[in-house]
């Protein structure tokens, strides 16, 4: 810092009158002991630095605070004592080794960890003729759980048989094919948010009209929506949610 008490200078002491063994515990200015810094201001009848006598046998005391803004006024710059840097050194050493530690153990690990990869790899090859995919490939290509509300599509023969809906869509399909009452062999959906839900649908059952669509008592195909109340929402400019049919 360039004002103020530098932060290697306990604030306990910044205002106190030490002795001059004592300042060089704590700074040095401009690469000199602080207490031979004093000696030179000494020098300087006209311009002492700031002093007390606890009484005639005494050596002065400073206060920290005056000798640094005496240092600061002349431009020279306030540093950690020879012991404190030794200190504040070995610190810095002891957290950059910490740090070293950490990243060797990380690569280690990845070592570890890549050994084990390629020993299943290895043995994926000569059981299935695949390689194996590592973690990190996996998880870039996963979905969210919650992201499987859509309208789906059972598909049978490259045809689909059946449109429907759902907030969970996995769920859903695992039901039909447990229930074995629609025969597919294939599905897929489209995502959507819940609110479209019946719009969607509707729009692809009177679009595909699937063959083991249900149908309503009149005759035509079960959707949530008919197609003229489809045709009318579609001349409205926008649909909103709780419309009666």
């Amino acid at each position: 810092m360039t004002r103020g008490r530098p932060d290697f200078i306990p604030a306990t002491v910044f205002r106190q009158y030490l002795s001059t063994t004592q300042l060089n515990k704590y700074f040095k200015v401009d690469g000199i002991l602080a207490a031979s810094y004093v000696s030179k201001c000494l020098l300087r009848t006209n311009r002492p630095i700031p002093s007390i006598k606890p009484d005639k046998l005494s050596a002065p005391r400073y206060r920290p605070l005056d000798v640094v803004a005496r240092a600061r006024g002349e431009g020279l710059a306030i540093t950690r004592s020879s012991t404190d840097e030794l200190v504040f050194n070995v610190e810095q050493s002891k957290l950059k080794l910490g740090k070293l530690k950490r990243e060797i153990s990380e690569l280690e690990l990845k070592r570890d960890r890549l050994k084990h990869i390629a020993t299943f790899d290895e043995l994926s090859n000569n059981l299935t003729m695949r390689d194996m995919l590592i973690e990190d490939e996996l998880v870039s290509e996963s979905k969210p759980y919650d992201n499987s509300c859509g309208v789906y599509f059972l598909i049978a023969n490259d045809k689909v048989v059946y449109v429907g809906q759902s907030v969970n869509v996995y769920g859903r399909v695992h039901t039909h094919k447990t229930e074995g009452h629609k025969k597919f062999d294939a599905y897929t959906y489209i995502p959507c948010k819940r609110d479209q839900l019946d719009v969607l649908e509707s729009l692809y059952i009177h679009a595909l009209a699937p063959t083991l669509q249900g149908r309503a008592t009149w005759g035509n195909l079960a959707a949530p929506f008919s197609f003229e109340r489809l045709v009318s929402l579609g001349s409205r400019e926008k649909y909103t949610k709780g419309v009666s049919i």
